[in-house]
């Protein structure tokens, strides 16, 4: 027992069940405590219906499937804490003034939460500082509303006897008024938060290479359908329109709900399917590559189509291609990464290849290297013989060259030097003299040479 229990808490698959477990526990009670307290829930309140299982069940499997990659964990458990956040406004059925008013006044910290889960996706992790001042003015707004709302609120509720009642135990000094305005600037300034959160997920779509955007697509395509509707609402309870509010809650519009989450999970599934091809390489390794087959085994691999490789020059001056052809390395700073292979202290190789992949999967490159490094090593020694044979090929042309440029050189002296001096020569004598004729008869001769 111990050591099945042992082997299960190694596996790689127990904080995927875990996460998924949490999110649907947390769905299950979510749906239940309403039935459980000492109010009647809302009016058509129907969580288990067919849309609102599909829903819960797109964040289970988002859950499970981001918590199965060490690189998309803190996503994961934004997930889990989001489906905690979700519980807000059910625990106000527990019967208890105090919790029955906080969960009044925070009960939209799933939104919140929402919004960190979109600007953060995929890694859970906030990028710049853009993406910061975004999450976190989101929680100071959220909070500081909500605490001006929670002391200066005070209902009133009529009630029957010996219903549940509540009455505010946190209100310093009551004023409806300003709770309203206060409320009402709230809901206003959600289409803006929303604009915010759009476009920190379209910057990072701008920054992004083949592979992030790739990942991004999903979730940049439903965010604005999602945007609209919840911005409609707001705006909708800020105008004092239910009946426009309403409208957000028609059956017809349920399917909405399944739009992000259901892109996360193409997202973190992309993510990972991504970064699969360890199990192919490593067949196409045992079962050999043809020559110059290397290169495009470590980009399927990667999935990454722009994988160079680069090897040390003979002469150790430098890098060539698998052709034996000099190549010049990316400068720092540029949109291309640089991986140096090594064995026993001694460069093999250096992969250039796309920076988003050790963003996305940090440790990739050099595991794939690793597993390919004696066809590395053999693909280096080929290059190196190409480099060589270039080079021959290059001092043979160099020497042919310079032969040719020699006896240019020579006849251009003979055509300048000895010519001209004969000229000379030819005017010092007598136009009758046989010398002359000589020596017109050699410049003739020259010339037709």
């Amino acid at each position: 027992m111990n050591t099945t229990w042992a082997g299960w808490a190694r596996s790689e698959w127990l904080l995927p069940a875990a996460a998924g477990l949490t999110v649907a526990i947390a769905s299950i009670a979510g749906g239940l405590l309403p039935y459980t307290g000492v109010m009647p829930p809302p009016p058509g309140f129907d969580p288990f219906n067919a849309f609102g299982v599909v829903e819960k069940s797109l964040w289970t499997a988002v859950a499970v499937v981001a918590a199965s990659r060490p690189q998309t964990r803190a996503f994961a458990l934004l997930v889990v804490i989001s489906s905690f956040t979700d519980l807000v406004w059910a625990l106000g059925y527990l019967g208890n003034d105090a919790i029955y008013f906080l969960s009044e006044q925070f009960k939209s910290i799933d939104a919140i939460v929402f919004a960190h889960l979109i600007v953060s996706f995929p890694t859970g992790h906030l990028r710049d500082r853009f993406d910061r001042v975004v999450v976190v003015g989101l929680y100071i707004w959220f909070v500081s509303f909500g605490l001006l709302q929670l002391v200066v609120w005070e209902p009133g509720f009529v009630c029957d006897p010996g219903a549940f009642c509540p009455r505010n135990p946190f209100a310093i000094t009551v004023n409806n008024e300003l709770s309203h305005t206060v409320g009402t600037s709230g809901n206003l300034l959600v289409p803006v938060i929303g604009l915010s959160v759009i476009a920190s997920v379209v910057r990072h779509w701008r920054a992004a290479t083949r592979i992030g955007r790739r990942i991004l697509r999903p979730v940049l395509i439903a965010l604005p359908f999602q945007y609209v509707i919840i911005s409609f609402g707001y705006v909708a309870l800020a105008l004092d329109r239910p009946d426009l509010e309403q409208l957000t809650h028609d059956p017809i519009l349920y399917w909405q709900t399944w739009l992000l989450p259901g892109a996360f999970l193409i997202g973190v599934v992309r993510a990972r399917l991504a970064r699969s091809g360890l199990g192919d390489l490593a067949i196409e390794l045992a079962e050999g590559l043809p020559a110059g087959g290397l290169r495009g085994a470590l980009a399927r691999a990667l999935r990454d189509p722009s994988l160079q490789l680069a090897y040390p020059a003979p002469e150790g001056d430098g890098f060539v291609d698998p052709d034996g052809r000099p190549i010049e390395l990316p400068a720092a700073g540029t949109a291309r990464a640089v991986t140096r292979v090594e064995r026993d202290g001694a460069l093999l190789a250096v992969l250039v290849h796309d920076p988003e992949i050790d963003a996305e999967d940090p440790g990739l490159v050099k595991r794939v290297a690793a597993m390919a490094r004696l066809a590395l090593k053999n693909e280096r020694l080929s290059a190196q013989v190409r480099a060589q044979l270039e080079e021959v090929r290059a001092s043979r042309a160099r020497i042919v060259e310079a032969a040719d440029a020699e006896r240019r050189r020579v006849e251009r002296d003979l055509h300048d030097g000895a010519q001209q001096r004969l000229v000379a020569l030819a005017m010092r004598l007598e136009p009758t003299s046989d010398d002359h004729r000589r020596v017109l008869a050699v410049l003739t001769y020259l010339r037709a040479a």
